[in-house]
């Protein structure tokens, strides 16, 4: 900065800190902290939530909590992003006892919670199969105005799909309609993906995918793949192929995962040569096939021979 002749400052330190962290850059990002303080800049809230984020999302959790140790101790009070951080690496790292211990302070001492700890911290339920406590944080949010979004509904809603709770999932749903905000493609895509994991749902499934494209909800190769996996598991091969090909016509390019569920189906359905014609397609389109369907393949070939050894 010196040979640029750039003064520098707080602000300009905390985007140098933010750049190396994105960078991947850890050594980086703390010398420049290091560096700041050495030159007498005071780093900020704001500063301090970089770096701890930064470090966080490199998983370098014992250097994020080092940090924000050293902030408390130096008289900078922490605000709710930085909160948000910690209470989120806790969640990410499955320890919801500590997770659940930064919530309580926020709550009982400040700074107030946003609609991001809510968020955080119902996801962290959800991902230990804690629905019923999810539910009552839910509960505890809108009790105390603060107004749910997006993601909130769609984290409760993929939990219950998860767990093939469908109806408290469509409950959910309902609620989402009724009180906002819009629900958007990953809010349809778990409800779709929950229901076409039963064959019995599968009308359903197929109703709300309609659905989302009435409300002019353009899927992705994402929520094809579910569609077309759904297709696959009823047998429903035209339907399928039909999915894919609409896909590759929206110049939507499909991933390994979508080529592999259509080939299994085809293989399922014991129609050999077009998976082999499609697993050759994915070939040219330079997607590396996992060992998975490698094996599904050769399962299916020696299947085939078998069958034809026999009736000879």
């Amino acid at each position: 900065m010196g040979m640029l002749n750039i003064k520098a400052d707080t602000v300009t330190y905390t985007i140098l800190i933010k750049g190396a962290a994105q960078l991947g850059r850890v050594d980086m990002a703390l010398l420049l902290f290091f560096q700041m303080l050495k030159k007498d800049f005071k780093p900020d809230a704001i500063t301090y939530c970089t770096l701890i984020d930064g470090l966080c999302k490199l998983k370098k959790t014992s250097a994020g909590l080092c940090i924000f140790d050293f902030m408390c101790k130096n008289a900078v009070a922490p605000d709710i992003a930085i909160y948000n951080v910690l209470i989120n690496m806790h969640s990410r790292e499955g320890h919801l006892e500590a997770a659940l211990g930064l919530f309580v302070h926020v709550v009982e001492r400040g700074p107030k919670p946003d609609v991001i700890t809510f968020n955080t911290m119902i996801c962290c339920y959800c991902n230990l199969k804690r629905l019923d406590d999810a539910v009552q944080l839910f509960a505890k949010m809108t009790s105390e105005q603060l107004r749910p979004n997006a993601i909130t509904f769609t984290i409760l809603i993929d939990a219950f799909c998860r767990e093939g709770r469908m109806d408290d999932a469509m409950l959910i749903f309902s609620k989402m309609l009724e009180e906002g905000p819009e629900p958007n493609l990953v809010t349809y895509s778990c409800l779709i993906h929950g229901y076409f994991k039963s064959q019995s749902m599968m009308e359903s499934g197929l109703k709300l995918y309609n659905e989302m494209l009435e409300n002019n909800i353009a899927p992705n190769i994402v929520s094809y793949s579910i569609l077309i996996d759904g297709l696959c598991k009823r047998g429903l091969m035209k339907e399928a192929s039909y999915a894919f090909h609409c896909a590759l016509d929206k110049h939507l390019l499909p991933d390994v995962i979508a080529y592999t569920i259509l080939i299994r189906g085809y293989c399922k359905v014991g129609r050999l040569t077009e998976a082999m014609m499609l697993y050759d397609n994915m070939l040219l389109n330079r997607l590396t096939p996992d060992h998975f369907l490698e094996r599904t393949l050769e399962e299916y070939q020696l299947q085939k021979a078998g069958a034809k050894h026999f009736c000879a």
